[in-house]
């Protein structure tokens, strides 16, 4: 508690408890005092222990993500004043102020902690003024659930500025995760967070190596760039900026000493506290951005690595510990030394090494006993080049099997032998891909133009390298491929096969490779090496994958080469106990080959975990099974895509959001429409229905040239159905199979809280009723295009798809009789239209007699698209055929009410 200008603010933290009634008493009781300014909570109905057999909860959470800045306003005297640092909304980070992207206006984000059985829900509020968003649960496979994966145009359409979107899942997968942004580089802004998943310590394997498993033991670390991603991106990208970072941060802390300063600002440092003689698990996830990998080490400590990406390992001890970006580890420490306080030491590597910005940082394990942390610091002084201790090294850096004084991936062995269990581990993969990948020397047309500024043309240091996997640079569709996978064309994914001088000139498109469900798939990950000294952690959704192999071969590498080596039987591959992993790094100049059981239908993403390559195409996705294999569509799931309505002479004049060109109106409506009914009395009897179209023979179709794009007025349409309740009706329809037909709903019953089953549909007063009243809402658009426009929550079906019958089949629900008789109304408000429906697989398949109609009767009773009997007169037709550029015959009935202004909303009769 701090009494800071006689506003008193507390922070309360409780460790995890089974119950929270005593926590909010204490609160509750604080508040009433009327002396307390501001609550800070830092507990989770979710955070407590786990104990096997204990019930599941549902653990919810709001997510704001909004634009902030370090070191603001709300820091006041920050660092001068230390206390200072530790105000509400107070982000120091490492004392240099930057804008940053953060999630409830913390740094690092919210942490998750959740049980095993646990189910989990995040409404994502997108505060961001101009961008859109979304959140990948790194390490949560997300079985049943593949819409939560969080990755644009693969799982789902971005969230839009000033919306939201709630992810539910599972927590299936034990284990140290993190959440963080799948879009642009909001990463590597501040969007991330802990998501750590844990089991019952019953379960735990290792359960004997550590006493406590604590929160504030979780470990963030990252690189840290002193301005946006955004601009770090342009300037490198465009022009001759860096990309190498200037910091680290642990849990969001650091300190900074530019190259000018004497020394850091005294900013906070992470300070992880531990009692001598206990046994504590910590767990690292490194959140990194870009081609950083950071060294981990603690003085006079060693650690044992107990588990990584939530795949639990035999015990290793070593001294330091290599983490590449998106990979976790979990280590236990035994504080057994002299009661003090010691430095923890982070090493950057790679692009933050000495040839670039020697960065580095420290925290502080402190011993129950020592001096106050924040007063007396550790002994010694911390550069660059001491940042690191000597000894064994776990996950080197660009090292083989053979090298003395570490253990790589490969080297690792999982809990117990698996050749037995997992079907990943069999003798030979169903299917092997070799992935290769390096920098490229190519035009870029993104960052290159041939005949301006090629890549040839310009200095040096203005010459961007293109990273591919394959020669191919990934290039994600304009929609999501899961959730409309039925939008997807023969031309959407491109066949590496078929690409031609990608060697030596830029090729991208959606690059894919199509898996079948349960097979067993072998990746060879190739570092050809031949441009930089580098290094790629690369990253699989949806499914772990086993690591039964890594070796550095050389300088450089080719595909040829490693095939070689592997027909000579030089690539010795695990396959009794290989680590369990999601993310892995490949020697530069080497290979890593992974394996994984492809049981997790959806599609997925593959791919580097430093942004800026996955930005520029670093990616492949693997398509496993077939679309009858995925989990359906969850209903009014987001929609996006292009809109290219069509061009041609007949539609020049046309605007589909105004009907002025279309229809002539009447200027009356008779004062009553017939309204006899036929539902029948007994709703389990069979409905003797018949649907008739008769045709006037002096029809009038439209003329090319007219400026009105109706159908003459002489056309009459008739429509005999019975729409008692639970009955099943055969209305036959007059359909042209020839004819490309589209339809497209929205539906707002949402909005109106009422649905299909609210109302009884009986007579025409009914209908109108239901016109007047919004009860139910479906706006329609249209196009003549072969692929139709993407309108969020859409449902489409195809009625002649396959079928050779004219005879539709559905089953209507039992409403409600609530509907009361409506007012006087004028065709000034109200107008009848026919409009053309085309109803998509696979309700085509109950449609045409191939699978049982009661399969579908869901999506068909809420999409029933017949009205009426004998009520249109004539002369009050007006058919309105905005979409078709050839005349067809109109089929189903249904309403538009006109506004004033022409706007177009058309209702559907259910």
């Amino acid at each position: 508690m701090t009494n800071d200008s006689s506003d008193l603010s507390v922070k309360i933290k409780w460790k995890s408890m089974e119950g929270v009634s005593t926590k909010w008493i204490t609160l509750c009781l604080l508040q009433l005092a009327g002396s307390v300014r501001s609550i800070e909570m830092d507990f989770h109905p979710c955070d407590r222990n786990c104990v096997a057999g204990a019930p599941a909860r549902w653990c919810q959470y709001d997510f704001h993500v909004q634009w902030y800045e370090s070191m603001s306003k709300a820091c006041y005297n920050c660092p001068k004043n230390i206390t200072d640092c530790s105000r509400p909304e107070c982000i120091p980070l490492d004392g240099v102020e930057r804008p940053i992207v953060t999630v409830n206006k913390i740094f690092p984000g919210p942490m998750i902690q959740a049980c095993v059985g646990d189910m989990v829900e995040i409404i994502v509020h997108n505060h961001l003024p101009e961008e859109t968003t979304s959140i990948h649960w790194h390490g949560l496979h997300q079985r049943e659930s593949p819409y939560m994966d969080g990755v644009p145009f693969v799982t789902q359409c971005p969230i839009q500025p000033r919306s939201r979107f709630k992810y539910v899942f599972l927590a299936s997968t034990p284990g140290t995760h993190f959440w963080h942004s799948h879009s642009g580089s909001q990463r590597g802004d501040g969007m991330f967070g802990g998501l750590i998943i844990r089991r019952p310590r019953s379960e735990d394997p290792h359960r004997r190596l550590y006493d406590h498993d604590l929160p504030e033991h979780v470990m963030t670390v990252m690189d840290w760039h002193h301005q946006m991603g955004t601009a770090t991106f342009l300037e490198h990208h465009h022009s001759n900026g860096t990309n190498k970072p200037n910091n680290i941060l642990v849990n969001g802390k650091g300190r900074y000493k530019s190259g000018n300063a004497h020394e850091a600002l005294k900013t906070p440092l992470a300070i992880f506290n531990v009692k001598k003689g206990e046994k504590y698990r910590f767990r690292l996830i490194n959140a990194g951005f870009l081609n950083c990998p950071i060294e981990m080490s603690i003085d006079n400590h060693t650690i044992t690595v107990i588990n990584s990406d939530g795949g639990d390992i035999e015990p290793e001890e070593a001294t330091s510990l290599v983490s590449y970006a998106g990979e976790r580890w979990d280590f236990t420490v035994h504080p057994s030394g002299e009661v003090k306080n010691y430095w923890i030491r982070y090493r950057g590597l790679m692009d933050c090494d000495q040839r670039f910005t020697s960065a580095y940082q420290v925290a502080i394990l402190h011993y129950e006993g020592a001096p106050d942390p924040t007063v007396e610091e550790p002994e010694g002084q911390v550069v660059y080049s001491n940042s690191f201790n000597p000894g064994m090294k776990i996950n080197p850096l660009n090292e083989g099997s053979e090298d003395n004084g570490t253990l790589n991936i490969a080297e690792l062995r999982s809990m117990e032998p698996l050749s037995e269990k997992d079907p990943s581990l069999k003798d030979t993969a169903d299917f092997t891909h070799y992935l290769a990948y390096d920098f490229y020397r190519i035009d870029n047309p993104h960052y290159h133009k041939k005949n301006l500024y090629g890549f040839n043309s310009v200095i040096e240091k203005k010459r961007v390298l293109t990273p591919q996997i394959n020669h191919i640079s990934m290039k994600l569709p304009s929609f999501p491929l899961l959730p409309q996978r039925d939008e997807i064309k023969a031309d959407t994914f491109c066949e590496p096969h078929k690409i031609r001088n990608c060697s030596s000139e830029y090729c991208e498109c959606t690059h894919h490779i199509k898996v079948p469900f349960s097979s067993v798939v072998e990746l060879i990950l190739v570092d050809e090496g031949f441009a930089y000294d580098a290094n790629h952690p690369f990253h699989l959704h949806g499914h772990p994958f086993r690591v039964v192999a890594m070796e550095r071969v050389g300088k450089n590498v080719t595909v040829p080469q490693i095939q070689a080596l592997d027909r000579a039987g030089l690539v010795k591959r695990n396959l009794k106990t290989a680590p369990l992993k999601d993310t892995v790094t490949v020697p530069d100049g080497g290979y890593t080959i992974i394996r994984f059981h492809a049981t997790n239908p959806g599609y997925w993403l593959f791919h580097c975990h430093i942004e800026f390559h996955v930005e520029m195409g670093m990616a492949v996705v693997f398509k496993i099974g077939e679309d009858a294999d995925m989990p359906p569509v969850p209903h009014g799931f987001p929609k996006c895509g292009d809109f290219l309505p069509p061009f041609n002479e007949e539609m020049a004049m046309y605007d589909i959001y105004n009907l002025s060109q279309i229809a002539k109106r009447p200027s009356t409506l008779p004062e009553q429409l017939p309204s006899e009914s036929t539902a029948r009395e007994n709703p389990t009897s069979q409905p003797s229905t018949a649907a008739t179209t008769t045709q006037s023979s002096n029809s009038q179709l439209l003329k090319k040239g007219t400026s009105s794009n109706v159908l003459s007025s002489t056309i009459t349409e008739e429509y005999n159905v019975d729409l008692s309740p639970e009955t099943t009706t055969t209305v036959n329809l007059p359909l042209d199979q020839n004819k490309q037909n589209r339809f497209i709903s929205r539906n707002r019953n949402e909005d109106n809280r009422a649905d299909a089953e609210d109302v009884k549909i009986n007579d025409i007063s009914s209908i109108l009723q239901l016109l007047q009243g919004n009860i139910i809402k479906t706006e329609y658009r249209y196009n003549q295009h072969e692929a139709a426009p993407e309108v969020e929550g859409t449902t489409m079906y195809n009625l002649l798809d396959g079928s050779d019958t004219n005879q539709l089949s559905f089953t209507s629900k039992s409403p409600k009789e609530n509907v009361v008789p409506p007012r006087k109304t004028s065709l000034d408000e109200l107008h009848f239209a026919f409009i053309p429906i085309r109803i998509r697989n696979p309700i085509s398949n109950a449609i045409s007699g191939r699978k049982n109609v009661s399969d579908t009767e869901n999506e068909i009773s809420r999409t029933l698209l017949t009205a009426g009997k004998n009520y249109l007169k004539s002369d009050q037709i007006r058919s309105a055929s905005s979409t078709i550029k050839s005349h067809v015959h109109l089929t189903v009935i249904s309403f538009i009410l006109m506004k004033a202004t022409m706007s177009i909303h058309l209702w559907n009769i259910f």
